[in-house]
């Protein structure tokens, strides 16, 4: 009987010597950290001959601008770095699903996806 008494007391013991547990606070992340090839609002929002060099008059079907090159398609705001790589300023970067870009001088007749 002695040692179920001594068991006893060793699982009380245990049983008090625990704390609570914390409660977890997570703070929300800036989603621009997540995604860095997404362009800024300033970036897409293209200009008619400003300061960026980006003319969405030039092309009937632009969507917006990545910095010096115009943007067309569905997907301008994923793929605004690798039009910027792939692209010369002043062309039209049509973008499609796969990730890969397509570039257009101005004045031919482009239609992007």
């Amino acid at each position: 009987m002695r040692p179920r008494r001594w068991m006893t007391l060793a699982m009380l013991a245990f049983l008090c010597a625990c704390e609570a547990v914390p409660t977890l606070t997570f703070e929300e992340a800036d989603a621009a950290a997540d995604a860095p090839d997404a362009p800024s609002a300033d970036a897409l929002a293209g200009s008619d001959g400003g300061d960026a060099g980006c003319s969405l008059s030039a092309f009937a079907n632009a969507q917006g601008c990545c910095n010096t090159v115009v943007c067309g398609g569905l997907y301008c705001q994923t793929s605004c770095t690798t039009c910027e790589r792939q692209c010369s300023p002043g062309q039209l970067c049509c973008t499609k699903l796969t990730g890969a870009v397509e570039c257009h001088n101005p004045g031919a007749p482009v239609t992007c996806p």
